[in-house]
């Protein structure tokens, strides 16, 4: 029983970690593109 709250716990944390890496990369693209929108408009 403990281990398979154990593999559930360890499965749980891999998919929140891709969750957050993916929300992560998503962030990451609007932010560098917001940064080239400024950049554009103050040229």
């Amino acid at each position: 029983m403990t281990n398979c709250i154990i593999l559930w716990t360890k499965e749980w944390l891999a998919i929140s970690h891709a969750a957050s890496a993916k929300v992560a990369t998503i962030a990451d693209k609007k932010f560098s593109s917001a940064i080239a929108v400024v950049v554009i408009l103050k040229n």
